[in-house]
């Protein structure tokens, strides 16, 4: 912990709101988190959870887009360790970036990969891709059809086999993740295409993501909480200390945060027990932190008006969290979860006493 903080310390706040404001990778910071060993982390047991999250927590503090970088990046690599060891060794030596490929185009019939005379051929168009241009190696999850059914199997790919078409960030929100479109028409090596996604989705794919990514964005409204902190003691923000309803919106957003960091405890402590429909409680709990991480960058942009919610640079990083924490609010409003989450609660939790 202390090293990633030293790094974030020394690049500091206006580097990563400058990549952001220039839809710039924050390449610097990567490269110093190379440099001192500290872009792979093992997921393992519950103290490796609790480690994940406060580093995800910590980088959030700074940049939720470097976070999301660095959380995906070890969500893909415990994957690659899990399905396949020897590869990850050779990964892990390399000290590269893996990114994931796992969107899809609505209604897409050419994703495939395929047997050919020296592996494997793989097609896949994906229109969402986070730093795309700075992964050494792609993580990609593709339809495969063997003998008893067709299911995504994972397939590792060098970056020299995958283009970037289109815009540099289509998203709107975390810009310097410059995510977008990738598209891959190659063949792979046998020993490269992995196996099924289905071996690894419970036990990796869905407790690095869930943990990681409500771990950043909740990181995110604590570091705009400790730098207004900041101010407000060194006087820059005038008697407002005193105003009862600046009061009021601020313990808001402080009420919001502690929330959330309960939150990201329980889904650390989820991911390795043996609780029915775990899976169903990880996105519930990502959910509701997604909750009050948007309810908690309300209150600060009620609390301290458009000259911080709105202002490009300002000292708090306020309006880059306001904006980036409109991913977060897509959980929010996603009813096809919260559909299915009633028929689970209906059909099946039910019967959750007597396990």
């Amino acid at each position: 912990m202390r090293k990633h903080l030293d790094i974030l310390e020394e690049l500091g706040l206006a580097y990563f709101q400058r990549c952001d404001r220039l839809t710039e990778a924050p390449t610097r910071y990567l490269e110093r988190l190379a440099e001192s060993d500290l872009l792979f982390c093992d997921f393992d047991d519950q103290q490796s959870a609790d480690e994940f999250a406060r580093i995800c927590e910590l980088i959030g503090r700074y940049s939720v887009a470097a976070g999301i970088v660095w959380a995906m990046h070890n969500q893909q690599w415990n994957m690659l360790r899990e399905i396949a060891p020897t590869v990850s060794r050779e990964v892990r030596a390399g000290g590269q970036l893996i990114a994931s490929v796992t969107s899809r185009h609505r209604g897409s019939f050419v994703d495939a990969l395929v047997p050919a005379s020296s592996g494997y051929h793989l097609r896949r168009e994906a229109p969402v891709c986070s730093y795309r241009y700075q992964a050494g190696e792609f993580l990609v999850a593709v339809p495969h059809k063997t003998e008893l059914k067709t299911e995504d199997w994972l397939v590792l790919v060098p970056a020299s086999d995958v283009q970037k078409p289109g815009e540099k960030n289509v998203l709107g929100v975390a810009r310097s993740t410059l995510s977008g479109a990738v598209s891959i028409n190659c063949t792979v090596a046998a020993h490269r295409v992995l196996g099924p996604l289905s071996s690894i989705h419970s036990k990796v794919f869905v407790p690095l993501a869930h943990l990681g990514w409500m771990s950043v964005y909740i990181g995110g409204l604590g570091g705009v909480l400790d730098r207004l902190r900041v101010l407000m003691r060194d006087g820059k923000l005038g008697d407002r200390k005193e105003d009862r309803l600046f009061r009021s919106r601020v313990s808001n957003a402080v009420a919001q945060y502690h929330v959330g960091m309960a939150l990201v405890r329980e889904c650390a402590r989820v991911c390795f027990t043996g609780v029915p429909l775990r899976s169903v409680m990880l996105n519930v709990l990502k959910t509701e932190a997604s909750v009050a991480a948007s309810k908690g960058a309300s209150a600060l942009s009620d609390a301290l008006g458009l000259r911080y919610s709105l202002t490009v640079g300002d000292p708090l990083g306020l309006e880059t969290y306001c904006r980036d924490v409109r991913g977060a609010a897509l959980m929010v409003h996603n009813d096809l979860f919260y559909e299915h989450l009633f028929d689970q609660w209906y059909t099946k939790m039910a019967g959750l006493a007597d396990d």
